[in-house]
């Protein structure tokens, strides 16, 4: 390479930096620079994936802890299934396993890594004579081993080992960006649940209950609703805070000249925050785009 040759060339005992033209002598820098750079950019967008995957599974898990206490107000009895709690959240992603384990008076909600760079997270719920406490943990550090259950000692929550208790969001970590993710997840699995909705029933609905996620049509931060039109349907997660961006996200029917009428989703947010219902997106031949002022949400 290029590079070993130049650098031999450097290591020689008789070099003299006059002996070489100094367009060799810029090149050689660059090259020895460029990774330097290189290695800072590629760690800076490792940073950036890492605080938002982790954050995504720590809301998940926390989602997981307080569904459950739901469940179990209603039911009087935990679950160690994901679809009971139907907040839409899958069992496998890129990064991550969600899972839940009940035990005796107690279930813990697992959000595993399948990734060496991220931290997983544990969350337990704990009958304490008539009411449930819950705790969120997580690991010390990046592994893809599931973390140690938490534990009640005579009514006192603590983590396992080796993980620390979330009791707060990272100094690092905008209070906004957890909020956020409630919206985009909720009007994504609005969007996926509308899909299975018209495969069903052959029409979508505008009702948030028919869609069977457990999704309240009103909480802390947002407002959910459905507005259903020709050959679409569109499901909205409009922000109640000046904070936080609001979400919209639509299904449209394709006509597939092989599959026949097949269905086509978009998630849009806000550029801004904004209190307002979104824009909705449009269908263009096949082709779906976001609204004014609002931004593709790609995952």
């Amino acid at each position: 390479m290029l590079q070993n040759r130049l650098i031999q060339q450097l290591s020689l005992t008789n070099f003299r930096i006059d002996n070489f033209p100094g367009w060799q002598i810029g090149l050689v820098l660059i090259i020895l620079i460029l990774p330097v750079i290189f290695s800072k950019v590629a760690q800076a967008k490792l940073s950036q994936t890492v605080k938002a995957e982790e954050l995504a599974a720590r809301q998940y898990v926390s989602w997981m802890n307080r569904t459950q206490q739901a469940y179990y107000a209603e039911r009087a009895e935990f679950t160690d299934s994901l679809d009971n709690l139907g907040l839409g959240i899958k069992p496998e992603t890129a990064n991550y396993k969600y899972s839940s384990s009940t035990e005796n008076q107690a279930v813990f909600n697992y959000g595993v890594s399948q990734n060496a760079n991220f931290k997983s997270f544990v969350g337990g719920v704990f009958l304490i004579e008539n009411t449930s406490q819950k705790i969120l943990c997580q690991a010390n550090a990046a592994s893809t081993t599931k973390p140690a259950n938490p534990t009640n000692n005579n009514g006192t929550l603590a983590c396992g080992a080796n993980t620390v208790e979330v009791s707060h969001l990272s100094p690092t970590v905008k209070a906004s960006e957890a909020d956020e993710t409630e919206g985009k997840l909720y009007v994504g699995s609005m969007n996926k649940a509308q899909q299975a909705y018209y495969a069903e029933n052959g029409e979508f609905t505008n009702s948030v209950p028919n869609l069977g996620l457990g999704i309240r049509s009103e909480t802390a931060n947002y407002k959910y609703s459905i507005s259903v039109e020709n050959k679409a349907v569109f499901n909205y997660g409009v922000s109640k805070e000046g904070k936080l961006k609001s979400f919209v996200g639509g299904v449209f029917l394709i006509e597939d000249t092989i599959a026949g009428m097949t269905t086509a989703t978009i998630l849009c947010q806000t550029n801004t925050a904004r209190m307002i219902q979104p824009a909705n997106p449009t269908n263009k031949n096949g082709t779906l785009s976001c609204g004014a002022n609002m931004t593709p949400v790609t995952r």
